[in-house]
């Protein structure tokens, strides 16, 4: 079975206009200031078509963060089992529901009552594509328990290169596509 592949469309972020700038949330808790380079392949962001930004929090500490080009990040995914991508795909589809900033929004629970959540955002330049997306713990070890072991393994290996020191447990699993 095919899986869809949202960057083989046209890009969809090509018409915006009245683009919002990157909010502060999604700026490097290190720095304060927005990301400047891919993780992955150091190339300046601003140079970049779109990238993606993830950050990690246990309760309300950013704990694990990245900025990551569309291209590393295709790059990453194409090494994901076909059965990964598509249970990816059918997670997002079935569960996405863009709430407001207060509750996770692939199951909706408030954010009162989960300690540990990831939020994930699609830039260009110094403005934000799309709505900030919040995930509960919960959903991502639902999102890591449909994974297959290879990309479960992609998942730690890019933890171990990029992240030294940091257990590769499912505790971090930041889901690029």
């Amino acid at each position: 079975m095919n899986s869809h592949d949202p960057w083989d469309d046209d890009d969809p972020f090509e018409t915006l206009s009245d683009l919002e700038e990157i909010p502060r949330k999604l700026y490097s808790a290190y720095t304060s200031k927005p990301f400047v380079t891919c993780l992955m392949c150091s190339r300046p962001l601003i140079e970049q078509d779109v990238f993606q930004i993830q950050k990690i929090f246990r309760r309300e500490e950013c704990i694990l963060e990245l900025a990551v080009c569309r291209e590393c990040s295709e790059t990453m995914a194409l090494e994901y089992s076909e059965e990964s991508k598509l249970a990816i795909l059918t997670f997002r589809e079935n569960s996405l529901q863009l709430l407001d900033d207060d509750a996770c929004d692939f199951c909706a629970k408030p954010r009162s009552e989960f300690e540990n959540y990831t939020i994930a955002a699609v830039c260009r330049n110094t403005s934000i594509l799309t709505p900030i997306q919040f995930m509960c713990n919960q959903c991502e070890d639902k999102l890591q328990e449909l994974l297959s072991e290879k990309t479960r393994d992609i998942h730690g290996n890019f933890i171990k290169d990029h992240f030294p020191g940091v257990p590769t447990s499912k505790d971090f699993h930041p889901t690029l596509v």
